[in-house]
């Protein structure tokens, strides 16, 4: 799967896989979605992500800002993983998510249930 930072108002493309950089939401624009600044007035967090067709994957250093919703993503069927604990240099939301269920692994394990969901 190809990876790529987000950026504010770059498009989301279908089977690619973003790191979300603090400051960067996803909303949708016209039946597409596509990133943008959080402070922009529309951010929607991850609202605007069709959970039954989307992963979160929460790696050291993540924001324990995004727990909650990416836990409520879960509820509703999206993907929900975390770095192992002990490997992270931070690991406060990681460590958060596993205590709420969330799967945890290795990286190399985190991209291997990726591919796994979606082959």
């Amino acid at each position: 799967l190809p990876v790529q930072l987000a950026e504010a108002d770059g498009a989301a493309e279908a089977g690619t896989v973003y790191f979300l950089p603090p400051g960067i939401t996803v909303v949708e624009d016209r039946a597409r979605l596509r990133f943008a600044d959080a402070d922009d007035g529309r951010a929607t967090g991850y609202d605007a992500l069709p959970a039954a067709d989307s992963a979160l994957v929460f790696l050291s250093g993540a924001s324990v800002d995004r727990v909650e919703r990416a836990m409520a993503m879960a509820g509703a069927g999206a993907l929900v993983l975390a770095q192992a604990p002990e490997s992270c240099y931070d690991g406060a939301a990681v460590t958060a998510l596993v205590a709420r269920g969330a799967v945890s692994a290795e990286p190399g394990d985190l991209a291997q249930a990726l591919v796994d969901r979606w082959p």
